[in-house]
């Protein structure tokens, strides 16, 4: 998993590189959202 993530991660800065307008909406929204799904999680534990 670990290594899936870091190639990734790799692709999607070169991605940016190339085409930062539409790469930067899709792969970076990709990304957080993995984290965010826990982070939903503690933030309605806290509420």
């Amino acid at each position: 998993m670990n290594g899936e993530e870091t190639t990734t991660l790799g692709a999607v800065a070169e991605s940016q590189q190339n085409i930062s307008n539409p790469t930067e909406t899709a792969p970076v929204a990709e990304q957080p959202a993995q984290p965010v799904q826990p982070e939903q999680t503690t933030v309605e534990e806290n509420n």
